[in-house]
């Protein structure tokens, strides 16, 4: 490439990326006096297919320019290389970030005769696909009323050349015409009027095949490999019939609750495992306490029976003038208690006040609620003799004492009474 080409496009690209940085710059300061209330393109939803289409027109200007060796070429002017240029695009916004568009470009170029200041002029038209990204409402974030938007563009296309005059071509197979596949990158600046309209200025470059500019392969020198066009437009978009979008609900992030729900849970299985714990305690606290209580009515029932019973004599007047007896209770076999030990040395203290010569009737008895009626015979025996050893023990002479047993085939008391009628009972023979 020759130096005038380098640094033709030098200047070119340097003036591209100078705009580009200054449109950041603006959004940057545009986006420190913003409310933090604005919402991000990701936080909406994507319309429907008939919703954020716009069509876009322009008018502007064309540069051509040959990447590679140009020995033995002319240099041109900077002012005989730009030539009219129009675009018209029908595009559709999918987020308040990505959009797509269509365009068509032409009609006219120029460019040089090998080693001449001859210019050749040839018509164009140029049909390409544009990804469309709006860097400010991506890094800045979406606002409806925002004055200014840069968006990029890069796309891919057809681009056909027709023959021109000048043409070396025209005596060839081809006719001048030629079809080439082209690449496109842009910025675009849009400006807004109002809702619907907006004021663009469309910076954009093609780059195709060097064919597609008239120098074929039998005039060519050098390494020319490529052609690029350089478009500077400016034009207008009405957009249609929606143009803003709607906010999308934001799902927050649930991981925190379910956590929370699941250490609850957790929580609340443990609770349920210690109430369950609890009420089986009270269960069997409650089996206890009704143990007991059985036991105290028991207990009552046989105080209130022994409390039923007639007081015994303590004198000779009234053992002679009575009729009761002395009764000694059991609660087990023939095993005297404290207490019937008591009650036999208080007989026994009666008996030796009295006549030496009064006989004593020891009479045993067994339970008939249990056991067999030979077992409570022998039982009622040895209780009957367990008596009168211990009254003989307490001094009593022995040839006052007699001793009989029954067995159950007496019941002293009710045969309800159960162990009330274990009992040994003490009578004076008159």
């Amino acid at each position: 490439m020759s130096n005038y080409n380098l640094s033709f496009m030098k200047k070119i690209l340097v003036l591209f990326c100078l705009i580009i940085f200054a449109c950041i710059g603006l959004n940057a300061q545009e986006y420190q006096t913003q409310s933090q209330e604005n919402l991000y393109w990701k936080n909406f939803k994507t319309n429907g297919f008939w919703d954020n289409w716009e069509i876009s027109a322009g008018i502007g200007v064309d540069f051509f320019v040959r990447l590679g060796n140009r020995e033995g070429m002319t240099n041109p002017k900077f002012g005989d290389i730009p030539t009219f240029s129009f675009d018209i695009s029908v595009g559709k916004w999918f987020t308040p970030v990505v959009g797509a568009r269509l365009q068509l470009q032409g009609p006219s170029g120029h460019s040089y005769k090998k080693g001449t200041t001859e210019l050749m002029d040839w018509n164009y038209l140029f049909i390409h696909y544009d990804q469309m990204w709006n860097l400010t409402n991506w890094f800045v974030g979406y606002k409806p009323d925002r004055v200014y938007n840069g968006i990029l563009t890069t796309g891919f296309g057809w681009a056909h050349r027709f023959a021109g005059t000048g043409d070396p071509n025209a005596s060839i197979d081809y006719k001048g015409n030629n079809n080439e596949y082209a690449i496109a990158l842009g910025y675009l600046n849009r400006f807004r009027v109002t809702n619907s309209l907006s004021l663009n200025i469309d910076l954009k470059f093609m780059l195709t095949k060097l064919d597609f500019d008239s120098i074929v392969p039998d005039i060519r020198t050098g390494s020319e490999r490529f052609s690029m066009g350089i478009s500077a437009m400016a034009g207008f978009t009405y957009k249609f019939p929606v143009s803003t979008w709607e906010i999308s609900p934001v799902c927050p992030d649930l991981d925190p609750y379910n956590d929370r729900i699941a250490s609850l849970e957790s929580d609340l299985d443990n609770a349920m495992k210690a109430l369950d714990e609890a009420n089986k305690q009270i269960a069997a606290d409650q089996d206890a306490k009704d143990k007991c209580a059985k036991e105290l009515e028991d207990a009552l029932a046989k105080l209130k029976e022994c409390q039923s019973r007639p007081a015994a004599p303590t004198t000779a007047a009234e053992i002679q003038n009575t009729d009761v007896s002395f009764t000694i209770f059991f609660e087990k076999a023939d095993v005297l208690t404290a207490d019937a030990q008591i009650t036999i040395r208080q007989i026994a203290n009666i008996i030796k006040k009295n006549d030496k010569n009064t006989s004593y009737m020891v009479v045993g008895y067994a339970d008939k609620s249990t056991g067999t009626y030979q077992g409570n015979m022998n039982i009622s025996k040895k209780r009957a003799e367990k008596v009168r050893a211990a009254l003989i023990k307490e001094g009593v002479r022995n040839t006052q004492i007699k001793v009989d047993w029954r067995g159950d085939t007496e019941q002293p008391y009710s045969a309800e009474s159960g162990i009330l009628n274990r009992v040994v009972v003490v009578t004076m023979i008159k």
